[in-house]
């Protein structure tokens, strides 16, 4: 909910994406309550509700009860759960943006149309905030408070099961591992098999497997496609390519990219890939004990995104990788990642570190 407090009253449209079962309407309904402003005229509505997705069925409908409901000399707060439903929607939306005091939010995400898709036809100033399964700052607050768990026990368990929020709701570690791979298999089939052409199920779901084994390693499409011709796959690069984009869109997966500390540029064909949720990753993978420092980088990672800051990887021929270079509002920080910090390796990392400077000018 903090990443909507940041943009609270600014002048876009604010689209929140996210993984299916994040618990995108959840956020976006406790934003709304939290709007404590007596004057404010607040209004949630809510395409879940099936009686009133009968009633507001088309975009003329829409429009209607934004006017029915707006008021003149007050701030007027809209929030729009699952808008995708109305076809044309972004068309009432644009034209309610133009109003000063109207401050506009929506959700959207299923087989008709992913949430990550919406900015794309909304003309108006918007912005994009993803939502993130609970990073582990957050959870740690659940686990030491509700769960009792000191820190150690904290940390292991969400290193195994990660942050998905409906996972809590399971205190049996089969549960939690069928109630993560029941995510998988709902996004399989209401955001990839019904609205993609998915030639080879199994090629694409190697993809994946794929992707989620190898997390943190650099990766290309020719890597991809080597493991799958050794599968006696014949996929082609460009389908490797669709495959993948659509792992991205639908938040199974992301990116990040190496960043040319003497050239100063993104490489764009220099790619890790690490899971949006590391409960996701391990119930299908099965391997943390000799992932241990890659799955670490993950929940940094995550925990990095979640507080506002832009991702690289840092590279150059003169020291060794840099973890992670994030930058936010002007500052930039540069982060080493391991879980044992023994002598030998402080050292061999904080002169690493120290060897940045020769970039700073």
């Amino acid at each position: 909910m903090d990443i909507l407090n940041r943009y609270k009253n600014k002048p876009f449209i604010k689209i929140i994406i996210g993984i299916r079962k994040v618990g995108k309407s959840t956020i976006l309904r406790q934003f709304c309550d939290s709007i404590k402003d007596k004057k404010a005229n607040k209004h949630f509505f809510d395409f879940n509700d099936f009686e009133f997705k009968m009633q507001i069925n088309d975009k003329f409908k829409l429009h209607e009860i934004i006017k029915k409901n707006y008021k003149r000399d007050v701030k007027n707060y809209f929030f729009f759960d699952e808008i995708q439903v109305i076809d044309e929607f972004q068309e009432v939306l644009n034209s309610w943006s133009n109003y000063e005091n109207v401050d506009i939010y929506v959700t959207g995400s299923n087989s008709k149309l992913l949430s990550s898709e919406i900015s794309t036809l909304i003309t108006a100033k918007n912005i994009t905030l993803t939502v993130y399964p609970l990073v582990f700052s957050e959870y740690y607050d659940y686990a030491k408070n509700i769960l009792h768990f000191n820190t150690k026990q904290a940390f292991e368990n969400y290193f195994k099961y990660g942050g998905m929020p409906g996972r809590l709701h399971w205190d049996i570690e089969e549960d939690i591992w069928k109630y993560l791979n029941m995510i998988f298999s709902d996004i399989l089939q209401h955001d990839i098999l019904n609205r993609e052409q998915i030639v080879n199920i199994e090629e694409f779901i190697s993809i994946y497997y794929y992707l989620q084994n190898n997390l943190g390693k650099e990766t290309s499409l020719m890597n991809i496609c080597s493991y799958l011709n050794n599968l006696k796959s014949s996929i082609s690069l460009p389908i490797i390519s669709k495959y993948t984009k659509i792992l991205l869109n639908c938040f199974l997966i992301q990116k990040i990219n190496k960043y040319d500390l003497a050239g100063k540029k993104i490489l764009d064909n220099k790619i890790k890939y690490y899971p949006f949720d590391i409960g996701m990753r391990n119930s299908i993978a099965k391997t943390f004990a000799n992932n241990r420092e890659k799955i670490l980088e993950a929940i940094v990672l995550n925990e990095l995104l979640y507080r506002g800051y832009e991702v690289n990887i840092g590279t150059s021929q003169s020291i060794s990788e840099i973890d992670f270079i994030a930058h936010k509002n002007g500052n930039t920080i540069y982060i080493q990642i391991c879980e044992h910090l023994t002598d030998d390796i402080k050292d061999k990392e904080i002169k690493n570190l120290l060897k940045l400077k020769i970039f700073w000018n």
